[in-house]
């Protein structure tokens, strides 16, 4: 538009045509520009290329939109020259996730155990860096982990400007490492700095996107890692990042040719069972020196930087070596190299990731792992006297990563859950601390109960959720779920017990508030009960983001009446037991609004208008729940003693025989029923 209004200020027409077209052009501009269509940075980033399964039950457009809203904050999102880069506030996990043109490539979920053990596993084996090389800053955590280390400079290469700025948003668990005065930050393409900077260095960490993403493929070829191994000091020391999820077993041989072609003496570690695993290139004879490694754990810094990832031992350190040069070498066996002009991981991948599932992805990929798997013994260098036991430990570790291989393998074939579950536990324990384990734990129970709850078999549901919480107590849904069997059972001590766990994780939770009111109404606390109520009431707007738990929305959507209906109820009820009835009237039609056949609602609000004298309302109300349950024997009972209160009393008589003849002999109300009806008669 606004060239088209330069060629219109060159016309030779009449000056004031000009003006005038020149200012319908400046019109369109600032029409463009104020009724521009807005990016929502939700939608943009929201990465259906690689997410779309988690999408397929979204119906409309709408419908995406307010669950992107519902489930990300945007804390930053801008668009680069490189790419657009956003971050996130996930509201389900409570976490934070940079996204980069839609892909989740940092987080501060279950990124973290890679994000750290990157940054220290090379510094720990090395006798001592001094200048390392990162490259891919993204959030920050690796160089931050790094830095820990008596590290004299660190090199960090990160090709976009607008990843430098959203790494600020993790410093909180990054540990600020762009404000270390021994990190050198370049906004530069890698393979631009390898090939022109005279730098040497003991550490390289290319820590970069998955190998399909465009670009990426060139961190992953022969020359690259050449460019690198030329750039290390003659005792260096190289280590990649390979995440197998998104690829085949051809294309992880292919990496591993590629990297063993130039570094011989490799090694293969695991990060995240089935997702992240790490090769590390020695420039020397690969030595795992578990003496250097233990001392290296003594300063404070670095342990308690391992230790968020449950890696504060060097035996548990160690046990995560997966094979050596010859078991890499058979592993990867013959075949081509990935080339820069044969960059085949960026064609072939995204065919494997859209045409075929994990299951046959990964599956081949970790039963051949588990096939070459060794132990690290022969690898090992001790200054320490008593190898034997070390040895044992890491053995009785490095076994509980084998079990964990083994029930991943079960799970991910769906062969025998069972016998992956029991594998669990084994190394569950052994090291009850992996977070890894708890969550493959949890997911099982967790799965099973919801799989019970939906073919409404509630004391199974409740018997694996209840395993679910005990492994790994996360979230207010599993003890929403427990809380209200227990209560369904008249079991009030364990529905308060499970409604206060609930409201330990959250106090917000409107579902906990309304399980704890009617426990402890149950239990005779009536004025406690209401203030749980009144929690209740005051968050229930929040109650839609808790239904996102598939077994919150499963017990709300099998409720046969409005739980906000059942609230307000319940408030009437604690109201009633306080001997405020006209309070308790108000809260009863408040109830019956939202659901007009609530038949409890319909003659508790009856019974009231019987004490408050109101006869003829009351009869309405009780006809009313008799035409929605006519074979009601309570119900007839009320109506009788209603009808007799009022002086009406062969109607009074009908009544009670009909509710005589209807109601149970066992109800507590019979004795009492015949008690009165004798009496009407006379006897």
């Amino acid at each position: 538009l606004l060239i088209g209004g330069v060629f219109i200020l060159g016309e030779r027409v009449n000056l004031i045509y000009r003006v005038s077209g020149l200012g319908g052009v400046l019109v369109l501009v600032l029409g463009f520009i104020w009724f521009r269509p807005g990016w929502e940075p939700e939608v943009i980033s929201s990465g259906p290329y690689i997410y779309y399964k988690g999408y397929t039950n979204i119906k409309s457009v709408q419908e995406l939109k307010n669950y992107l809203k519902s489930e990300l904050k945007t804390l930053y999102h801008k668009e680069g020259v490189e790419a657009t880069v956003s971050v996130f506030k996930v509201a389900s996990q409570k976490t934070l996730a940079l996204r980069i043109n839609g892909k989740t490539d940092a987080s501060t979920s279950s990124d973290m155990t890679t994000q750290i053990f990157t940054g220290h596993l090379p510094a720990l084996l090395h006798q001592s860096p001094k200048k390392a090389m990162v490259i891919g800053l993204a959030s920050g955590i690796t160089l931050g982990s790094l830095l820990t280390h008596p590290i004299e400079k660190v090199d960090c290469l990160e090709i976009s400007p607008e990843v430098v700025e959203a790494s600020k948003f993790f410093d909180g668990v990054s540990g600020r490492p762009l404000e270390d005065p021994r990190t050198n930050l370049i906004v530069n393409d890698a393979r631009f700095h390898l090939a022109h900077t005279k730098e040497r260095y003991d550490v390289i960490i290319s820590e970069p996107s998955n190998p399909w993403i465009g670009g990426m493929g060139l961190l992953f070829t022969k020359e690259f890692f050449e460019q690198a191994k030329a750039r290390l000091e003659p005792d260096g020391i190289m280590l990649i990042w390979i995440g197998v999820y998104d690829l085949d077993l051809d294309s992880v041989r292919m990496i591993v040719r590629s990297f063993l072609e130039v570094f011989p003496n490799a090694s293969l570690w695991e990060s995240i069972p089935g997702s992240d695993y790490i090769l590390i290139g020695f420039n020397n004879n690969i030595e795992i020196n578990y003496s250097r490694v233990k001392s290296k754990l003594e300063d404070w810094k670095i342990a308690s930087d391992l230790k968020r990832v449950n890696l504060g031992s060097a035996e548990k350190i160690i046990s995560r070596f997966m094979m050596g040069p010859e078991e890499l070498s058979r592993f990867s066996g013959e075949g081509g190299f990935h080339l820069d002009d044969r960059r085949q991981l960026e064609f072939r991948v995204p065919r494997v990731v859209y045409l075929m599932s994990y299951e046959r992805n990964v599956l081949p990929i970790l039963k051949v792992f588990n096939g070459h798997w060794v132990s690290p013994k022969k690898y090992m260098v001790f200054e320490e006297q008593n190898q034997v036991e070390i040895l044992v430990r890491i053995g009785s570790f490095f076994n509980c990563r084998r079990l964990m291989m083994e029930a991943l393998i079960l799970l991910v074939g769906g062969d025998s859950p069972q016998l992956a579950i029991q594998k669990l536990y084994q190394a569950y324990q052994i090291d009850p601390e992996e977070p890894w384990i708890t969550e493959r734990i949890q997911i099982f129970h967790y799965t099973r109960g919801e799989n019970f709850l939906k073919q409404g078999e509630s004391k199974e549901a409740v018997e694996h959720l209840s395993k679910a919480w005990e492994i790994k107590p996360e979230g207010s849904a599993i003890p929403d779920v427990v809380s209200y069997y227990f209560f369904e059972e008249k079991n009030y001590e364990n529905a308060l017990k499970w409604a206060e766990w609930g409201l330990e994780k959250n106090s917000n939770d409107p579902l906990a508030w309304l399980n704890r009111g009617r426990a402890e109404l149950g239990l005779g606390k009536p004025e406690t009960a209401f203030n749980s109520f009144q929690n209740a009431f005051n968050n229930w707007s929040q109650l839609e983001w808790y239904q996102k738990s598939p077994v919150v929305k499963i017990l709300v959507e099998q409720s046969p009446l409005d739980l906000k209906a059942v609230l307000l109820f319940n408030m009437a009820e604690a109201k009633k037991a306080q001997n405020k009835i006209e309070e308790a009237l108000l809260y009863y039609e408040q109830a019956l609004l939202i659901e007009p056949d609530y038949v409890e609602a319909i003659v508790e609000s009856a019974k009231i208008l019987v004490e408050l004298g109101e006869y003829e309302k009351a009869f309405l109300k009780f006809n009313q729940a008799l035409k929605l349950e006519p074979d009601n024997g309570l119900i007839y009972f009320f109506y009788g003693q209603a009808l007799a209160k009022a002086g009406k009393r062969q109607e009074a008589i009908e009544a009670l025989r009909r509710s005589l003849s209807l109601m149970s002999a066992d109800l507590p109300e019979r004795k009492q029923l015949e008690k009165q009806l004798s009496g009407l008669l006379g006897r």
